[in-house]
């Protein structure tokens, strides 16, 4: 929902395909909503195993590390590194806020959940979670934040208060992503 608000596309490349670590910048060509045309406006190198991205309300970007325990900031539409943010052990995901204000990260071998202030680029408290959580997501309103683990379960968050509100069992043994 974010990129149909905005007008750049940002995605990180992956080394499997044979590509280097690079943050890729695209726009868009023309009105509308379509695929854009492939242009590559600019590239930012990015080591550590880049994995996973998400875009602010107001144009901020985080960029998971998974080998610097620490995410990176960019910047939108400057596409400039702007930061880097220490979180826990291998952060897997991170999503924002509706306000772009505060960024949830996964620090899946740390076993928790890292609250970072965006204005201050600190992660400022962490949220215990059972096993290893990897993705995140926050509801409509940003009230609930959502999180999965290897445990086979999905966390549901109190956003203000870093309370477990629910826990949905989900079998299996692992929970990795949302649809």
């Amino acid at each position: 929902q974010v990129l149909i608000n905005q007008v750049t596309l940002n995605k990180i490349t992956n080394p499997g395909s044979g590509s280097p670590n690079r943050l890729l910048y695209t726009r868009w060509i023309g009105g509308g909503l379509r695929n854009p045309q492939g242009v590559i406006a600019t590239t930012l190198n990015l080591g550590d195993r880049p994995f996973a991205v998400d875009i602010s309300s107001v144009n901020d970007v985080y960029i998971t590390r998974l080998d610097a325990a620490a995410m990176q900031r960019v910047d939108l539409p400057a596409f400039a590194f702007s930061g880097v943010v220490s979180v826990g052990s291998i952060p897997t995901q991170v999503a924002f806020n509706p306000a772009g204000t505060t960024a949830w990260v996964t620090n899946q071998f740390s076993h928790n959940v890292g609250v970072v202030d965006v204005a201050t680029n600190t992660q400022v408290r962490t949220i215990p979670i059972p096993g290893d959580p990897f993705d995140v997501m926050t509801s409509a309103n940003g009230a609930t934040i959502y999180v999965s683990s290897n445990n086979a379960n999905v966390y549901a968050i109190d956003a203000a208060t870093d309370q477990i509100l629910a826990t949905l069992p989900l079998g299996g043994t692992i929970t990795n992503n949302f649809a």
